[in-house]
């Protein structure tokens, strides 16, 4: 069971700490439905799409690094600002990813810690 050192809150969003997943099956942890809660308003559904049934997001993914070691929070790889609206915008990212659409700019980014067999040396 994770406690309060063991996830990442990325404005507003909750996620792993170790793995950066809102839904870990090695922690063993699913926040999609609290993340789900901070959007619900603000998000456009149509065309039968259901914030319910998203995939889960890696903070890794989205362009996230640790604000400093052992924080509870990131900062992004574009500004380097903690919570950036920009970048961890959570009704553009989930909308992308439910329709398919990739945002812009946005690329896969390897996941932290880093599996070297995942390293381009």
């Amino acid at each position: 069971m994770l406690n309060d050192y063991d996830i990442l809150v990325v404005n507003g969003f909750v996620f792993c700490s170790q793995h950066g997943h809102e839904c870990c099956s090695s922690c063993v942890c699913d926040f999609r439905e609290q993340n789900n809660a901070q959007i619900e308003d603000d998000i456009c559904l149509d065309a039968g799409l259901d914030l319910a049934q998203r995939k889960s997001l890696n903070i890794f993914d989205v362009g996230a690094v640790r604000y400093r070691k052992e924080s509870q929070t990131c900062k992004c790889e574009t500004h380097f600002d903690v919570d950036c609206e920009r970048c961890f915008d959570w009704v553009k990212i989930c909308m992308a990813e439910m329709t398919g659409n990739p945002l812009p700019g946005k690329v896969k980014r390897l996941k932290w810690p880093v599996d070297e067999s995942e390293m381009h040396l």
